[in-house]
């Protein structure tokens, strides 16, 4: 295997996306701010899915990145306010 110096990514290939990232393992939210932001992200982070939906009521990201498995909290309510979101963006 040849090791090449070459990114695999344009450096800042996300400039100014807002990114909204949903996960209850601190370190895997760190993970993904740290990565999305080196590539020029805009990223909010969030420990539940009540913090994020709270969050959509006044921001809304163009990416969302968020665990499926959340402890006593059900992610469906976060996928059906990102899909309204999105129809009425649509129109």
């Amino acid at each position: 295997m040849l090791l090449t110096t070459k990114l695999p990514l344009k450096p800042r290939m996300l400039e100014d996306a807002q990114i909204l990232v949903v996960d209850n393992d601190c370190d895997s939210r760190d993970l993904y701010a740290f990565v999305l932001e080196d590539h020029g992200a805009k990223v909010t982070t969030s420990s539940s899915i009540q913090d994020a939906l709270d969050f959509l009521d006044w921001y809304i990201p163009i990416v969302l990145i968020c665990e499926m498995r959340f402890l006593g909290e059900s992610v469906l309510p976060l996928i059906h306010q990102v899909k309204a979101l999105a129809f009425r963006s649509a129109r």
